[in-house]
C-alpha cells in the first residue's frame, strides 16, 4: 500500500476499531456481577473484556485523530 493511502486505510480501520471497542465495553458491562454474594467489583468476570475494550477505544481515538489531521477522511469515492 503506497504512503498516500495510509492516512485513508486509518480512518476506515479507526472507525471499525471504536464500534468493535465500545461492542466489547458494553457486551462487558453485561456480564453478571457477584457484589451480592460478596464479591467486588473487580471479582467479575466482566473486568478484563471492559479494560482492553476500554484500551481499544482510546487507541482508535489517537488513530482516528491522526487520520483526521492527514485528511484521511477524503475518501476518494467522488473521482
Amino acid at each position: 500500500m503506497k504512503d498516500s493511502n495510509m492516512p485513508r486505510a486509518d480512518f476506515i480501520t479507526s472507525m471499525i476499531l471504536i464500534v468493535v471497542g465500545v461492542a466489547t465495553v458494553w457486551n462487558s458491562l453485561e456480564m453478571p456481577r457477584y457484589e451480592n454474594q460478596g464479591g467486588t467489583l473487580l471479582d467479575s468476570p466482566g473486568i478484563v473484556p471492559a479494560i482492553l475494550g476500554i484500551l481499544m477505544v482510546a487507541l482508535s481515538l489517537v488513530v482516528f485523530i491522526r487520520s483526521i489531521v492527514r485528511r484521511g477522511y477524503k475518501l476518494g469515492w467522488n473521482k
